[in-house]
């Protein structure tokens, strides 16, 4: 017999029939209709292509640890739904989710017949949060976009701070088919007069953010101008820095999420931490910073969920989060080979991600992943199999990992997981690993 909350997000995952449909009219009546839940604290509003989910979490944990009440809201969930909505780093309960769904439908069914069109999937759920987010009465809520940025439904908020994070190809047929278009869309959250942060990004990104915080008389923050960082180790346990940042405060940093990427968001953290402390929004000191950063949880982010032998989860899924795998990869296991267990949405460069690998990996498994997007695993061995040449098998999930784990043994070998965040969720739920 199914419970409440089933029923209830059984109804919202039909939502995702109606599609993704890029505007705010929906998203503001919406939120007008619920007394506009969204002006009722501070936001931090992040967009990117890679590594906006890592700084979001960084920065909740801060702020965490600063002492005050934080909302986080991110997307896509990895196991349960109740992940994307957390207060102070605590999920949403199965009962308040199940009961704001029934509530928020009532506003929803208002909402169509004043916009001609229902609230797709996303809406609801950004609304659904946001209005958790009051009833929690937190005082700060770090938001990341879902997809791009300037009609994404987050965009409906006036935050203290925007903040931009590296920049790269993905989804081309909503965003644009170049970096230019892609980088103006993820600007599209640049408001008048609010200062924005940027990660490191190319030239052509920059010089289009730029353009576009001067005409919004936004103040830019460039990360690697505000912040200066070293690696001082790394090892699997977690990577420490010095970090230096251009107020004066200099500080040691342990942080537990891996991959040299990682430092990049680092600075874009700490450059934001900056902006909130010179603008006198909030007082976080270098206690609040080092306990919130080495306190930071971040799942399926070259995440090691077993070292004998050594098992990587990697939500990577474009050319450029590949790149970046890749290397990290080479890093922490120079001499290993690696196997590959991958799947991937049918909207994503495959070619394009898989070319990072090739002289790193020497076994793949394509599998299914739990999406109406997924690619067939016959098409993925394909694909795969003529770019690289690799002994590619079709697989489930489950049985890769059996096959996986012999292989890595017999060729002492080194297993990851990649190419899709569902996948990396099926994976820790297989693996039962709770997030």
């Amino acid at each position: 017999m199914k419970t409440n909350l089933q029923e209830s997000l059984q109804r919202l995952y039909r939502k995702h029939n109606l599609g993704i449909k890029l505007g705010l009219d929906v998203e503001e009546y919406f939120l007008q209709c619920l007394g506009n839940p969204e002006k009722k604290f501070h936001s931090i509003h992040v967009a990117g292509t890679n590594g906006k989910g890592s700084i979001c979490a960084m920065l909740a944990s801060i702020l965490k640890a600063s002492g005050k009440k934080t909302g986080l809201y991110t997307s896509p969930h990895l196991v349960k739904f109740n992940e994307r909505i957390r207060v102070n780093n605590r999920a949403i309960s199965n009962t308040q989710l199940a009961r704001l769904i029934t509530e928020c439908e009532k506003i929803s069914s208002i909402v169509s017949q004043k916009c001609g069109r229902e609230a797709t999937f996303f809406e609801f759920t950004t609304a659904l949060a946001f209005q958790f987010f009051a009833e929690k009465k937190v005082e700060f809520a770090v938001l990341e976009t879902g997809m791009g940025g300037r009609l994404d439904a987050t965009n409906v908020v006036v935050p203290v701070v925007s903040v931009i994070s590296s920049i790269s190809m993905d989804h081309e047929q909503y965003l644009g088919n170049t970096i230019e278009k892609i980088a103006a869309e993820k600007a599209g959250i640049i408001k008048t007069n609010v200062p924005v942060v940027c990660s490191p990004n190319s030239k052509q990104v920059m010089d289009v953010i730029t353009e576009i915080a001067r005409d919004r008389r936004a103040p830019l923050i460039k990360a690697d101008d505000a912040v200066t960082l070293n690696l001082l180790s790394s090892s699997l346990e977690g990577q420490k820095f010095k970090a230096e940042i251009c107020d004066g405060t200099s500080l040691t940093i342990f942080l537990p999420l891996l991959g040299h990427y990682q430092a990049e968001n680092i600075m874009t953290v700490l450059a934001t931490v900056y902006v909130l402390r010179n603008n006198n929004i909030i007082n976080i000191s270098t206690k609040h910073i080092k306990t919130g950063l080495s306190n930071v949880s971040w799942h399926g982010r070259f995440q090691v969920v077993s070292k004998k032998p050594p098992i990587i989860l990697d939500g990577a899924h474009n050319p450029g989060a590949g790149k970046v795998l890749a290397e990290t990869l080479i890093k922490f296991f120079p001499h290993q080979p690696v196997g590959l267990i991958f799947g991937m949405c049918s909207d994503k460069d495959m070619a394009g991600f898989i070319k990072n690998f090739q002289s790193i990996v020497k076994k793949c498994w394509a599998v299914p992943i739990r999406t109406e997007r997924s690619v067939h695993p016959s098409v993925i061995k394909n694909i795969v199999a003529s770019e690289t040449g690799w002994d590619v098998s079709e697989s489930s999930v489950h049985q890769a990992l059996v096959d996986a784990r012999q292989w890595a043994k017999n060729n002492s070998g080194v297993i990851c997981v990649a190419g899709s965040l569902f996948l990396v969720g099926e994976v820790l739920e297989i693996m039962r690993i709770k997030v």
